[in-house]
């Protein structure tokens, strides 16, 4: 049974299949058991994001899921996660993003928790929704001062015409080019 479950849930095709046949109850249970092995790995899966939220259980689990997943599943999930624009768009629209970037800051590998952030602001909503909530230096503040990597999650994200836009509607540009 045991097998059964582990590759069930390495497979986000059935995983996927099982969530739109209305079975998320069954699955989170199922992740739950052995203090949460399989959660991280349900947690990647753009369909199961969507109904946690949609049922309001996202934040739970993923604080569950930190709690008990050891490093690299926690780094797994999270850059599933962060990698996935439709997830990232649903986190914004159920106001959940900070919850995201709470994890991204406690990232321990700096080149791992940069690249988070250069994937999470690459995504004009992400900067519209902390421009517009004065919350920009919470995200520019995980950035270490004068290192090349910062400064190349900087330009990456000045470089795009539709962020300069966001940040110049929302009066923020000076602020940022201050980082």
């Amino acid at each position: 049974r045991k097998q059964f479950r582990i590759r069930l849930f390495r497979s986000s095709q059935a995983l996927t299949l099982l969530l739109d046949e209305g079975h998320l109850e069954k699955l989170v249970a199922m992740a739950k058991e052995d203090n949460g092995a399989l959660l991280t790995q349900l947690l990647v899966v753009p369909k199961a994001i969507q109904q946690l939220i949609a049922v309001k259980q996202f934040d739970v689990l993923l604080k569950f899921a930190t709690e008990h997943a050891d490093a690299n599943a926690r780094r797994n999930f999270l850059q599933g996660i962060v990698y996935n624009r439709e997830t990232l768009q649903a986190l914004i629209a159920n106001d959940l993003i900070d919850t995201v970037l709470t994890l991204v800051k406690e990232e321990r590998e700096p080149y791992v928790r940069e690249s988070l952030l250069n994937s999470l602001l690459s995504l004009p909503a992400v900067i519209r929704y902390y421009a517009k909530a004065g919350k920009l230096d919470s995200i520019f503040a995980l950035l270490p001062a004068n290192s090349n990597r910062s400064n190349n999650v900087l330009f990456s994200v000045l470089g795009r015409s539709e962020v300069i836009s966001i940040l110049v509607e929302q009066e923020r540009l000076e602020e940022t080019i201050a980082y």
